[in-house]
């Protein structure tokens, strides 16, 4: 598959962050250094490939902390456990998608966006056989 995005930038931080992550589910400190290495690298990067890939990461970070500080309160009432266990089987989700459009050298999409688009898609057409 050809792609519009330049192969000579350096990916390894990039995989370092997805690393990280995926390390973050089994314990949630790598989760903040995961979180500054993407901020960082952001800014600095010029490849528009990666680039993406840095938001990506960013948005899981702050989406997972909020979701974590909310888990966490939560527990109280039982319910966080299982706000939790859906927060650690969503950052696997988003590494794994990461990670594979990385090496596809595609900017990351989600399938949940496909799918969301392709139901659009069949409301709008049922909505105009009206």
């Amino acid at each position: 598959m050809h792609s519009v995005f330049t192969l000579k930038s350096n990916r390894t931080p990039v995989y370092v962050v997805y690393v990280l992550l995926a390390v973050s589910v089994f314990t949630f400190f790598p989760l903040f250094i995961a979180g500054l290495v993407a901020w960082m690298n952001l800014d600095n990067e010029t490849d528009s490939l990666l680039r993406t890939h840095y938001k990506w990461q960013m948005r899981t970070f702050w989406t997972a902390l909020v979701v974590f500080a909310v888990g966490s309160a939560l527990t109280v009432v039982l319910v966080g456990y299982l706000v939790l266990v859906l927060l650690e089987l969503w950052l696997i989700y988003r590494v794994a998608i990461g990670w594979y459009f990385l090496s596809e050298n595609q900017p990351p999409k989600g399938f949940l966006f496909k799918i969301a688009m392709q139901l659009r898609g069949k409301w709008k057409t049922m909505q105009r056989k009206r």
